[in-house]
């Protein structure tokens, strides 16, 4: 049985024609919850990876006073990834086929995170 996040996610990938997954992530890039139509591994390293880029970019952001980014988007030839703040210490991750409607994505993200701020 799915757990709370579990289900808040697939509702998420559900909801996104052309999503793929999305991984609920802790500040080290580990993943509290996350649910995809893609390979377990492949998700929980996409999500660990992206994370990552989103420490980066706060890092880089913080150190010349240009504020924080709550959302980082990356469109690729055959992904994208957006990844949202969640809080300091957690982050959501979500994956698209390249072309999905990225104004739907972050809609449903938007719903998405404040279930997530309940729940925790």
């Amino acid at each position: 049985m799915p757990s709370l996040f579990g289900e808040i996610l697939s509702e998420l990938v559900g909801t996104v024609p052309g999503a793929l997954g999305a991984v609920f992530l802790d500040w080290e890039g580990e993943a509290v919850d996350q649910f995809s139509h893609i390979p377990l591994m492949d998700i929980l390293l996409v999500g660990a990876h992206w994370g990552v880029v989103l420490r980066i970019v706060q890092d880089f952001l913080r150190k010349h006073d240009w504020g924080l980014p709550q959302t980082v988007i990356l469109n690729g030839e055959q992904h994208d990834v957006i990844i949202r703040a969640i809080t300091d210490e957690y982050c959501l991750v979500f994956i698209t086929r390249s072309g999905a409607h990225l104004a739907t994505a972050l809609d449903a993200m938007d719903r998405v995170v404040v279930d997530i701020r309940k729940e925790m």
